[in-house]
């Protein structure tokens, strides 16, 4: 792993662009349909998220927003690290590939997103697979049965799997960079035989082993319509929406969900990782346990975030950057899981000042413990987690995923809606306890490099 990672942090390269949001961000596209073109939409105006659940249990959400000639697809499917074991650990990265494909290519051969001026993009999360798309009105059903297609579409034969090989293998060979390899081993040293461990990437030799009737095995136990939640955002009529989905998943199978309860210390054996290897810079992670999203606590922990690590005016960019120069660059993360979570803050900075950022970093964190927040800083915390909000919702996409991924949690998609309001009554002393309850027991990553003595005090 030494000599890898040597290369990874020789080759890496400073970019506050690597750490941006847990959440994906949404795409926007602008096509603005003539005023005599509105498709049979009710509404001049965007309406609330409305609900349906189909006969065969498939959720589907569906928000009325005719200002422009543009539709959003999000599906979410729950399978993710927890549905993964052996020999199918990294599977995902398959299926992402292969309903990727399937989506894409039409029975001639050409790519019916490109066709359309479409955008689609199929991405692997812990908790759940994401397909996001974006099309105008027009050519919404045409891809939105492209979509159904692909899940549907069985058997699949061993041509069609080493057609998804030979695109992977390549992006397999490929580094993942410095951030990206150190957030791995965070997460290995984090959570340890937890799910939430893998990297996601799929090992060659698996891949090579894998059989097809393996993977379609998978599709058939987890991409089942009771998994499947179905979120539509544009310039639709909900009734004639709703329609479409039941007429292209409605024969999905259904089968019992049986979520993994996996039971997990956040008090880690190993907690400290040193690494050595090329290049300049000194790397820094410190993590802690963080509640999930369907967590009573989790609104106090993204203010939490906001605090310490969002922004210029955060308590690690003023206190370890602005006043003592200690780093290059710093943030923190929370990411959005249906399971355990962490709260990962980190520094890029100089070799011999990792640890002085180190020191710095936990006797902030300590502060907070002890200490809380002021009103005032409360208050600019919730204006900076409300902002982030409505940038989430600025677009069809956006609003589509945030209210399917309210659903997956357990929330419930009018969770969004509540989001604000349970935001403006959390506490100071909220904020405190929970500071209290989850920042303790830290777990550490150092990457320096090579060949240089460190007197770490």
């Amino acid at each position: 792993m030494k000599s890898h990672f040597a290369a990874l942090l020789s080759a890496a390269s400073l970019t506050a662009s690597a750490w941006a949001q847990p959440l994906p961000t949404s795409i926007h596209i602008s096509a603005p349909g003539s005023s005599s073109d509105r498709g049979g939409i009710r509404a001049a105006r965007a309406t609330p998220m409305g609900r349906q659940v189909l006969r065969n249990g498939l959720r589907v959400l569906v928000n009325e927003s005719p200002q422009e000639d543009i539709v959003a697809l999000e599906l979410l499917v729950q399978v993710g690290a927890m549905e993964e074991s052996t020999p199918v650990i990294g599977i995902e990265q398959i299926m992402q590939e292969l309903l990727t494909e399937r989506i894409r290519l039409a029975d001639d051969g050409s790519d019916r997103i490109e066709d359309c001026a479409a955008t689609l993009k199929v991405t692997p999360e812990l908790d759940y697979m994401r397909i996001s798309m974006v099309s105008t009105r027009g050519d919404f059903p045409m891809l939105l049965t492209a979509v159904a297609d692909a899940l549907k579409k069985k058997p699949l034969g061993e041509v069609e799997l080493e057609k998804v090989r030979k695109e992977i293998i390549p992006n397999l060979e490929s580094p993942q960079g410095a951030l990206s390899e150190l957030y791995d081993i965070f997460r290995q040293t984090f959570y340890r035989y937890h799910p939430y461990r893998r990297s996601g990437r799929l090992a060659e030799g698996l891949l090579e082993r894998l059989r097809a009737h393996q993977v379609q095995e998978f599709m058939d136990q987890f991409y089942v319509s009771n998994r499947i939640i179905v979120s539509i955002s544009g310039r639709v009529d909900r009734t004639e929406a709703v329609k479409w989905v039941e007429d292209r998943f409605g024969s999905i199978p259904q089968k019992e969900v049986k979520n993994l309860d996996v039971s997990w210390d956040p008090k880690p054996i190993e907690k400290e990782v040193f690494l050595t290897g090329g290049g300049q810079l000194g790397w820094l992670f410190v993590g802690f346990p963080a509640p999930p999203g369907p967590s009573r606590d989790y609104v106090s922990m993204r203010l939490i975030n906001a605090v310490l690590g969002e922004g210029l005016s955060s308590r690690l960019f003023t206190e370890i950057r602005e006043k003592r120069s200690l780093c290059y660059e710093l943030g923190s993360m929370y990411p959005v899981l249906r399971g355990p979570s962490h709260f990962l803050t980190y520094t890029v900075t100089k070799p011999e000042q990792v640890w002085p950022a180190r020191k710095q970093m936990l006797i902030e964190i300590e502060r907070l413990k002890k200490d809380g927040v002021t009103a005032l800083e409360l208050e600019e915390s919730k204006r900076k987690v409300i902002g982030a909000y409505w940038q989430e919702r600025e677009t069809n996409s956006g609003r589509a995923f945030q209210a399917a991924l309210g659903e997956l949690l357990g929330l419930g998609y009018e969770f969004d809606s509540q989001y604000m309001r349970i935001l403006e009554s959390v506490s100071a002393n909220e904020v405190k306890e929970v500071a209290r309850r989850y920042l303790d027991n830290a777990t550490l990553i150092v990457a320096r490099p090579r060949g240089i003595f460190y007197w770490d005090l």
